[in-house]
């Protein structure tokens, strides 16, 4: 289910992960997928334990900063899937760049 309480599927584990918020970074991570996040917050970057048990997080590029996400660079690094929080996708502007991108939310 994505943020906007749709049914969706992943065909295939993705390859290139985005990650919205100071919590699904970490969990990426866990569950094994800290080389394919590519890209995250500023949240997620600042946290120097993350980075400590997962290395792969320091070459994330940064998207977010102070709520705003930078879709450009998220484009530009071609993420099959975007991780967020719901007070992102609840942020009329955000989520109108959320969807215009084509990418799993």
């Amino acid at each position: 289910m994505d943020s906007a309480g749709r049914t969706v599927s992943i065909p295939k584990d993705p390859d290139i992960i985005c990650t919205l918020s100071a919590f699904s970074g970490p969990l990426v991570c866990l569950y094994g997928y800290s080389e394919e996040m590519m890209a995250t917050s500023n949240n997620v970057l600042r946290s120097n334990f993350l980075k400590d048990m997962c290395p792969a997080v320091r070459n994330a590029v940064n998207v977010k900063n102070s709520g705003t996400m930078n879709a450009e660079s998220i484009l530009a690094i071609n993420a099959e899937i975007i991780f967020v929080d719901l007070t992102m996708y609840s942020d009329a502007d955000e989520r109108a760049k959320l969807d215009t991108m084509g990418i799993l939310t």
